[in-house]
């Protein structure tokens, strides 16, 4: 997208939430990037940090619907820091990549952050495995 500045440069208010936010294809999607200077901090630590300001809820006013793309919780705390702020999260794995188990202890895991955890999309099932994933 070629964005220069996003989420990380919002937070610290070196430039407006406004100007941050870019237009996606569709014509009521939104989108702001995390690029901008990301030097030794994560997401979570940032928004772990403003819990108790209003930033998340200047966000929320503006739109109806708000998705948050957050790294898998094996590799960043992120998810785990910020899906307590969130109305809901789901959980999204691949099972060449993730198994049952894992998934089961990403959800206890996140629910013991006081998540939302609204369910699990496990996407690229094989018609072989189908069976295995259906609930």
């Amino acid at each position: 997208m070629g964005h220069s500045s996003g989420l990380h440069d919002s937070l610290r208010n070196e430039i407006a939430l406004k100007k941050s936010i870019i237009q996606g294809e569709a014509e009521k999607l939104k989108i702001l990037p995390v690029s901008g200077d990301q030097t030794g901090i994560t997401l979570g630590d940032r928004m772990s940090a403003l819990k108790n300001e209003p930033w998340l809820a200047l966000v929320k006013k503006q739109f109806e619907m708000i998705v948050v793309d957050l790294p898998s919780i094996n590799v960043s705390n992120d998810a785990q820091l910020l899906a307590p702020l969130l109305d809901g999260v789901i959980v999204v794995a691949e099972p060449t990549i993730t198994n049952i188990e894992s998934i089961r202890s990403v959800v206890l895991t996140l629910r013991n952050s006081k998540a939302n955890v609204l369910g699990v999309v496990v996407n690229k099932v094989s018609s072989r495995d189908k069976m295995q994933w259906t609930v």
